[in-house]
């Protein structure tokens, strides 16, 4: 009886295991597609930095502007 008993446990403490690894393993996909979801979207943004990083190397600085500015003043003063 005490064997039957403990048998009984046993399977009920397996059962009670393959539920709850049912469910982590539920828990684990979801959160591994998410994290594929924001690889991607991380990628995305990188491709966008670098995008405007180098939109910004082309452009001048308020110092450079203001001084080809200057120059054009100059310029067009001697012109006149």
């Amino acid at each position: 009886m005490a064997e039957e008993n403990i048998k009984q446990f046993k399977d009920e403490v397996i059962r009670h295991f393959d539920v709850v690894a049912e469910g982590l393993e539920n828990k684990i996909g979801t959160v591994s597609e998410q994290i594929v979801a924001n690889t991607e979207t991380l990628e995305t943004i990188k491709l966008d930095i670098e995008f405007i990083k180098n939109e910004l190397k082309q452009k001048v600085s308020h110092n450079e502007f203001a001084f080809l500015e200057k120059r054009v003043s100059m310029l067009e003063a001697k012109i006149k």
